[in-house]
């Protein structure tokens, strides 16, 4: 049995102690590395060996010796803690195919638990917004508007239920308060779709959801909501991402002031992105829009949009990564500023966040660029400081460097701290 595949059974022998058997194994003795897992595997009745009393350590693990294995869990599963319920579930996820040969119901636990799930998270946040003096006919934060210290919350609440074999719906409301205000805050559903898992690595969506378009999240964040259909699938080490839809989180005067209408920002967009080994990612995508530009600021020739993107994420050894993106946009607005309008970052990264993982922090650098107009379709995670929302209703290049460290204090708590320096624009919509 491989060491890899034994460590992974480990974990699941934690229905209390265990009084060893002698020995149950011929060919494994006290010295080896393995004996008490594989005693108490035993003892459990999770493992029986082989009928000739052998436990054959050198041989490999076969699929449907694994599904036996899982079986076994299943069986025991009024035993099981939460934790190692959802283990034995991914297992039987996993070797669903020979447990269903082997006449095995592998549903059993999801019929018990229900087939609708719910979730949430709470975020508390506070903003020093400072205005800026060093040059106030270059510094953005000296002309952004009203730049003051305020705190909000924002409250989610998700669910996901599987209405049949490989379909789920997926929700979720949000709710955004910011204190010292009144009035009653809004709700709405940011996620809201039908999922069909066609594969082990394809799925279809059909709905508002999240979709990924750079690599660090500056430009598009994964967590703002998609209206439309899309389809994804890849392996280990390509993946690839198309959809046609509407953005609904781009800014509602966008759609006024350049479409007429956010019903009328119709538009496509493919995606791949290439993985190695290490954890790198290199990536590109196009966008283009179905529907014609008519709002306030755009030309009447009815004109299209589009852009078209590439990034990487490259591991550069240890703790270190270094981040980059790289997005033209074209949509030829005359007095508006450059046909073809570039969006630059570059970063630099040490350590990661993993949610769920005390201890695991990230601190990170990074700069960006933009010529003005090049965030027409933006949906940044930098939004709180309007300095790329600024830049492209004033027909101003922007630029600025973005710092931000990030901790996971407990196993449902995170704390992040982020600060913009250097803000400065240049130019003006008479360009």
């Amino acid at each position: 049995m491989e060491r890899k595949w034994l460590a992974a059974l480990l974990p699941l022998t934690m229905m209390g102690a265990v009084s060893l058997a002698a020995n149950p194994f011929a060919d494994v003795t006290p010295d080896d590395w393995a004996y008490q897992a594989v005693s108490e595997l035993s003892e459990e009745g999770v493992v029986s060996g082989y009928p000739d009393g052998m436990f054959r350590e050198e041989r490999n693990v076969t699929r449907y010796e694994r599904a036996q294995i899982t079986a076994r869990l299943l069986a025991k599963e009024d035993q099981l803690s939460d934790r190692d319920r959802r283990m034995t579930e991914k297992l039987a996820e996993e070797y669903g195919g020979e447990l269903s040969s082997l006449g095995v119901r592998v549903r059993n636990l999801e019929k018990q638990q229900g087939n609708i799930s719910w979730s949430g998270d709470y975020r508390l946040r506070f903003f020093d917004l400072l205005e800026g003096v060093a040059d106030p006919e270059k510094d953005i934060h000296h002309r952004a508007g009203d730049m003051s210290s305020y705190e909000d919350a924002r409250l989610r609440i998700s669910s996901k239920a599987e209405v049949a074999p490989k379909v789920t719906v997926n929700g979720r409301m949000t709710t955004l308060m910011s204190f010292g205000e009144t009035g009653d805050e809004d709700v709405k559903f940011d996620r809201a779709n039908v999922c069909w898992q066609m594969g082990k690595n394809s799925a279809i969506t059909a709905g508002r959801q999240g979709i990924r378009l750079d690599q660090a999240g500056f430009f598009w964040d994964p967590d703002a909501a998609y209206d439309g259909l899309t389809f994804e699938t890849g392996t280990d080490s390509f993946s690839l991402q198309a959809g046609i839809g509407y953005p609904q989180s781009v800014h509602a005067m966008w759609g006024q002031y350049f479409y007429g209408g956010k019903s009328e920002m119709e538009s496509w967009y493919a995606r791949i992105a290439g993985r190695a080994a290490n954890g790198s990612e290199l990536s590109a995508f196009y966008w283009k829009d179905t529907g014609t530009m008519k709002g306030i600021l755009a030309p009447s020739e009815g004109l299209k949009a589009s852009m078209y993107g590439a990034g990487a994420d490259i591991h550069l050894g240890g703790k270190w990564d270094a981040v980059g993106d790289y997005i033209v946009t074209h949509f030829n607005h005359e007095g508006f500023g450059r046909k073809n309008a570039a969006y630059r970052m570059a970063g630099l990264r040490w350590g990661r966040e993993i949610d769920g993982v005390p201890g695991s922090k990230t601190i990170s650098l990074s700069y960006i660029a933009a010529d003005s107009g090049s965030y027409l379709f933006g949906v940044t995670a930098l939004d709180e400081t309007d300095v790329l929302d600024y830049g492209l209703m004033n027909g101003m290049d922007t630029r600025f460097w973005s710092a931000y460290a990030g901790y996971v204090l407990t196993k449902n708590t995170k704390a992040g701290l982020f600060y913009h320096l250097g803000g400065k624009a240049s130019g003006g919509r008479q360009k």
